[in-house]
């Protein structure tokens, strides 16, 4: 981790993070196998502000999931976010201290997901039913990959009296894509069998968020705070 501030106007930050998880279940359920649950990610996040006005900063994901076969085993998952602190300005002095605060930021990135029913969708699984005879488990998906989805945030904060009233303003919308579903109509019937997870599934959702709050600080003893909030969201299936 770093963070630093030069000339007492550029603030810089970076971080950079490992981590890797083995997780065996057997310990709690007999039932599971025991073969441990495996994860590998890796991230970095990078930060840089002028006079606290303009800030920027940069995230990236790199992660493993053990669901997926070697070569699709790894998603990169990028973002980043920008911020302007209107209210900092020179120009903005004399709308204070009614209107105190202004702020604007935009945020845009991808992100992965690898829920599914099956453990490993790359793979077969074969075993015995109550007869002794050998019988296969859904047929796996060698090409299976991360499920992806790219998310934008578009916001407003604004503060009056003194920051003593707050309201902010979100709009935000949501593509995603690649969604592991369960489709059982993939294969002929005569195959006698279903695939596991495809990445066949596709929403949008769109929406935007409200939040209206109220504090004063009274006496050393006393606040009073007062606030709610509102909020609308779509949801629209496209596959």
């Amino acid at each position: 981790n770093y963070d630093q501030t030069f000339n007492k106007v550029h603030k810089v930050g970076a971080l950079v993070k490992a981590e890797w998880s083995d997780y065996e279940a057997s310990k709690y359920n007999q039932l599971l196998t025991a073969i441990p649950k495996r994860y590998n990610s890796y991230s970095s996040r990078f930060s840089y502000s002028y006079d606290d006005t303009y800030m920027a900063e940069f995230n990236m994901g790199y992660t493993g999931s053990e669901r997926f076969a070697p070569g699709n085993r790894f998603g990169f998952f990028p973002s980043g976010a920008v911020g302007w602190v209107v209210s900092e300005e020179r120009f903005f002095e004399p709308l204070k201290p009614w209107f105190s605060k202004l702020k604007l930021r935009y945020s845009q990135g991808l992100v992965g997901s690898d829920y599914a029913n099956n453990r490993w969708l790359y793979m077969s699984e074969f075993s015995k039913d109550g007869n002794g005879h050998i019988v296969e488990d859904k047929i796996a998906n060698s090409s299976v990959q991360w499920e992806q989805a790219m998310k934008r945030d578009l916001g407003i904060e604004m503060g009056f009296l003194n920051d003593e009233l707050h309201l902010s303003v979100d709009l935000f919308d949501e593509k995603r894509d690649k969604m592991l579903i369960s489709v059982d109509n993939t294969t002929p019937m005569w195959i006698g069998n279903t695939s596991k997870e495809l990445n066949k599934g596709k929403i949008k959702k769109h929406g935007i968020e409200l939040e209206l709050s109220y504090r004063k600080q009274l006496n050393k003893d006393w606040t009073v705070f007062l606030g709610g909030n509102f909020s609308f969201n779509e949801n629209r299936i496209l596959y």
